[in-house]
């Protein structure tokens, strides 16, 4: 039997860990790159760190945000096809491409260090 993806809650899980990344991001860059404003290569840190944490969020579902804690259920694991797969790594792939941009940016290595 062909494995069918449960899109609406791919979907909410991308959303919650793009809402949590990103918000991580953020603040880490605002803390760590400038205090008052973001240089331009601290929105490369935050979106890489919202697009991470929804690649991550999407492929692991439940299992991310509830292995925490002592369950005596644990949560079921996420239903996924070829193409929720592919998604979800895609993002968390291109989230850490942006990172790694963000720091290398940061240490002067290509681009304007602004």
């Amino acid at each position: 039997m062909k494995q069918s993806a449960d899109w609406f809650a791919w979907i909410l899980q991308f959303l919650f860990g793009l809402f949590i990344g990103h918000t991580l991001g953020t603040a880490l860059a605002l803390l760590v790159l400038g205090g008052d404003h973001m240089p331009a290569h601290g929105s490369f840190l935050a979106w890489g760190l919202g697009l991470t944490g929804a690649g991550l969020g999407s492929y692991f579902g439940d299992r991310l945000w509830l292995s925490l804690s002592k369950q005596v259920i644990p949560p079921d694991r996420v239903t996924q096809n070829g193409p929720s797969r592919f998604l979800s790594l895609s993002a968390g792939t291109l989230g850490s491409l942006l990172i790694v941009a963000a720091l290398l940016r940061t240490f002067g290595v290509f681009g304007e260090n602004s």
